[in-house]
């Protein structure tokens, strides 16, 4: 008979587990709705990746022995969406400074012989990658070096974290790796300026 007791107790409170249930299930109801649809915006957001280096031209019409070289930024579209790469488009960036330095791409002047001209913006379609080039090798180094000069002491140690950044056409901000030589030659800078 006890156990027709537990059975009468256990119904009399039946009620009340299925209004927990039920508000256990309308949370849990809530929250993948939310994380859904934050991962479906997440999904069209602009995407990319971007690396600079040091690239030589090759061509018939170039002395062997003087290849021009310029900073070349390869930016590769990840998202799913097509992007647009405005024309100030690259800036480096050094640690606790707000100001960014901008450098407009050389590739837009047609002042380079060797570089085909390129208007500005420029559409980026889903899964591409696309050159830019951005200055020559020697304006690059000046440029490293002026920065060096205007810089606080206080702030010239931070100055070998210095990086680059591609801003979108939509804001958005994102990070360049530049290759170890360019690297390098930030630490020379920083070593000799000393």
């Amino acid at each position: 008979m006890q156990w027709l007791q537990h059975c009468e107790n256990l119904l009399s409170r039946y009620p009340h587990i299925v209004a927990a249930i039920e508000s256990l299930s309308t949370f849990a109801a809530v929250i993948t709705s939310l994380v859904l649809a934050g991962m479906a915006q997440r999904s069209n957001r602009t995407k990319l990746e971007a690396d600079g280096f040091i690239g030589e031209v090759h061509s018939e019409a170039v002395d062997p022995k003087t290849h021009p070289r310029y900073l070349v930024v390869s930016i590769t579209n990840t998202g799913l969406l097509p992007l647009r790469i405005p024309y100030g488009f690259f800036y480096f960036k050094i640690p606790l400074r707000r100001a960014l330095s901008g450098v407009l791409p050389l590739d837009s002047t047609g002042a380079e012989r060797y570089l085909p001209r390129r208007t500005y913006p420029v559409p980026l379609a889903s899964r591409t990658t696309e050159p830019f080039y951005i200055t020559t090798e020697e304006r690059l180094y000046a440029e490293f070096e002026k920065l060096w000069k205007i810089e606080p002491k206080w702030r010239k140690p931070l100055f070998r974290f210095m990086g680059g950044l591609v801003v979108t056409d939509d804001g958005r901000r994102f990070k360049v790796t530049l290759t170890r030589d360019i690297q390098q030659k930030i630490l020379g800078i920083n070593s000799s300026a000393g």
